[in-house]
């Protein structure tokens, strides 16, 4: 009877698991059909970003207004609202008969995984201790690999094998029965007691959200108005990118007028140590989400490689991912579990630049990335899958539901910077006859980006949980 009980624990973990495997399923479908998809409507490179940065805008607007939301009204109901909304999105991707009817659909597609996302951290953090939510980790670190291993080779099989004519638009309708499944989960077993008003009522900034959508909406407007050139790169961009930064290092050092407390309840480091993982996430999303849209455009575009071959090749990659999480994450419970995180953003730094340089180079066989790619792949396990419980070690169950949401903010923004400096600049290099001398700027703002995640990494407290854990 014990064992069954202890079992019955873990129900919840199986509904997270799942939004967990389909948020990145669905990063891996858009990657690879991103090419095809492009064609087929007739987009121009100047708004191809715009697959990406269209997700990013409805994630980031919709996550600040709902991201404290679970804290108030539930955790269970936010999370099917998003699951439902992910549905009807993914469908309407698939029928889009233009640019624009796509990416407004990417767009909602944004705003359902604003839901559902900072969930999967939100009822961990509550219902988990901090030892069962780094044992876990393994489980989301094999979600998040397969769905990285095996999402970009069952996209590229769908594609290239054109079921009923469709074409593309069947990876988004696969995309769609994922979310039914977890919709269908998520109301059977989700605890419906995860929340106490009271608990959520004006604590600080988090709580306000209006000042952080005029925020995250202009620092996304300015990106693309400032990219508006042919090079999609502007030098005022860099001093924008800042900005994020400075406020969350303001809050993280304790000089940002909040008006009311943290909590007084709270260790009173908790809000120091999430804003330090926010500016990590932003790091880190700008610069690995676009190295592995790099990889595709490269294999793709440059290799002349067909969607099916060019998920088939990032294999090593997803692989890399689980298996870091497995032996390294449980060093998070190490007092210098810190330096994980910081040796797999080194790692990433070090992979980066010979991924770029092996796959432009026709003199290197395809089959001499996979190595490189397994590095990279180990690289953001032991960065990426540690963040969230690292940052969040020291947070009231109080504001799980929005301090999840401070993360998943961080990682849009993230998406928009990478997007901007990074990916619009290798576009825009692509398409020139012959490249300049030196290392291209793409490439130096993803290894700055990088090295400031190493930096962030080492600065987190040690150990990374409080004592009593």
């Amino acid at each position: 009877m014990g064992d069954i009980l202890r079992a019955k624990r873990y129900f919840p973990f199986a509904a997270l698991l799942l939004a967990n495997f389909m948020e990145v399923l669905n990063a891996m479908f858009v990657n690879v059909s991103m090419p095809v998809v492009a064609r087929d409507l007739h987009a121009s490179s100047h708004i191809t970003h715009w697959f990406y940065s269209s997700y990013a805008l409805g994630f980031a607007l919709t996550l600040v207004l709902t991201g404290p939301m679970a804290d108030r009204i539930g955790h269970r109901r936010v999370f099917l609202a998003g699951a439902g909304l992910y549905v009807g999105a993914s469908l309407s991707c698939a029928l889009s008969g233009g640019i624009i009817a796509f990416l407004l659909s990417r767009l909602l597609q944004g705003a359902a995984f604003a839901l559902t996302a900072p969930q999967i951290m939100g009822l961990l953090h509550i219902l988990y201790a901090p030892q069962d939510r780094v044992r876990l980790l393994p489980a989301l670190g094999f979600a998040s690999a397969s769905a990285g291993t095996f999402g970009p080779v069952v996209a590229g099989l769908l594609i290239s094998g054109n079921f009923a004519d469709l074409g593309w638009r069947v990876v988004f309708m696969v995309g769609a029965m994922i979310g039914a499944t977890a919709l269908l989960l998520g109301y059977w077993l989700l605890p419906r007691d995860t929340h106490r008003p009271e608990d959520g009522r004006d604590q600080g900034f988090l709580y306000r959200p209006m000042p952080l959508v005029i925020a995250v909406g202009a620092i996304m407007a300015m990106f693309e108005w400032l990219g508006r050139d042919t090079a999609g790169f502007h030098p005022w961009m860099m001093a924008l990118a800042a900005l994020p930064f400075l406020a969350l290092w303001r809050i993280r050092r304790g000089t940002f007028s909040l008006r009311r407390p943290w909590d007084a309840r709270s260790d009173p480091t908790a809000l120091s140590q999430l804003a330090t993982g926010a500016m990590l996430t932003i790091c880190f999303s700008a610069s690995s989400n676009s190295l592995i849209i790099i990889i595709n455009h490269i294999l793709q575009n440059g290799r002349g490689h067909s969607p099916y071959v060019s998920g088939a090749i990032q294999i090593p990659y997803g692989m890399g991912v689980f298996f870091s999480i497995l032996f390294f994450g449980r060093f998070l419970l190490k007092k210098d579990g810190r330096f994980v995180i910081a040796a797999g953003a080194a790692l990433l730094a070090l992979a980066a630049p010979l991924i770029m340089w092996a796959g432009q180079n026709p003199h290197w066989p395809v089959w001499a990335l996979l190595p490189i790619l397994g590095l990279a792949g180990m690289g953001v396990g032991m960065t990426s899958g540690c963040i969230g419980p690292a940052s969040m070690a020291r947070t009231a169950p109080a504001h799980a539901g929005a301090s999840a949401a401070a993360l998943r903010l961080g990682q849009q923004i993230g998406l928009a910077l990478g997007g901007a400096l990074i990916m619009r600049p290798y576009f825009y290099l692509s398409q020139q006859p012959a490249a300049g001398a030196g290392p291209p700027s793409y490439l130096l703002v993803l290894l700055f980006v990088l090295a400031t995640a190493v930096m962030l990494a080492a600065s987190f407290p040690r150990p990374l949980f409080p004592p009593r854990a």
